[in-house]
């Protein structure tokens, strides 16, 4: 009996090698290579823009607290106009840099959820052979 125990816990599908295929490895490296590209275009924005990311909107159409970290463009000269804040979402503004992010993001748990189902497939398919 105990060494039956000993057996199935050695077969465990939670026992078995993980080993990494390179088409794996390249979605998620691409997947997280879009969420970093993202994040470069929001901070390089900001940094040429004295730490505040300029919007493509008026002053008055700020929400509370908005222009602690935001500026009007139509204000102020900004710089790297391709990068602003300017895509409405809601109520909200946002960014080139905001979609890669997302995309980005979204990609990267896509990714890891499809490569740890194919693990415990694989890790199932080993223990019964």
């Amino acid at each position: 009996m105990k060494t039956r125990v000993m057996n199935m816990r050695n077969n465990s599908i939670w026992r078995q090698e993980v080993h990494w295929k390179v088409s794996e490895l390249c979605w998620l490296g691409g997947s997280t290579t879009v969420w970093l590209i993202g994040m470069a275009c929001n901070i390089t924005v900001r940094l040429v823009n004295s730490g505040k990311m300029p919007v493509t909107t008026f002053p008055w159409d700020f929400a509370p607290g908005q222009t602690a970290t935001h500026f009007s463009a139509f204000e102020q000269s900004a710089r790297l106009s391709f990068l602003w804040d300017r895509f409405p979402v809601g109520t909200n503004m946002i960014s080139i840099g905001d979609i890669l992010m997302a995309i980005g993001l979204f990609a990267v748990i896509a990714t890891c959820t499809m490569i740890a189902i194919g693990k415990i497939k694989e890790a199932k398919e080993a223990v019964k052979s």
